[in-house]
């Protein structure tokens, strides 16, 4: 259950890229396997003790989604995966998770 409120889902900017390919061996690891196509789409943010980013990214050849959660910590200033959702397509949304 979400106690936050998160952002409407928006278009993926170059920083939220950055954020996504910041966690890629991470969710590499965590999938095992390597993921050539790594794009991010869309994304929405929740703001707590630090910012969740819940990002949707193109894994594969035309509607082959996942969407990742990724933490950016205040402390350390660094982003950490916290979830991944997999089989996803470009209409799922994002939702909490």
């Amino acid at each position: 259950m979400c106690m936050d409120p998160f952002s409407d889902a928006m278009q993926a900017t170059a920083e939220v890229q950055q954020i996504a390919e910041s966690v890629k061996p991470s969710v590499e690891l965590k999938l095992d396997r390597k993921l050539e196509k790594f794009v991010a789409q869309s994304y929405s943010s929740q703001v707590r003790a630090g910012t969740n980013y819940f990002i949707k990214v193109l894994v594969g050849d035309a509607d082959s989604y996942i969407h990742i959660k990724v933490y950016l910590s205040p402390a350390n200033n660094s982003f950490v995966l916290n979830g991944i959702q997999v089989d996803k397509t470009f209409t799922d949304p994002i939702e909490y998770f």
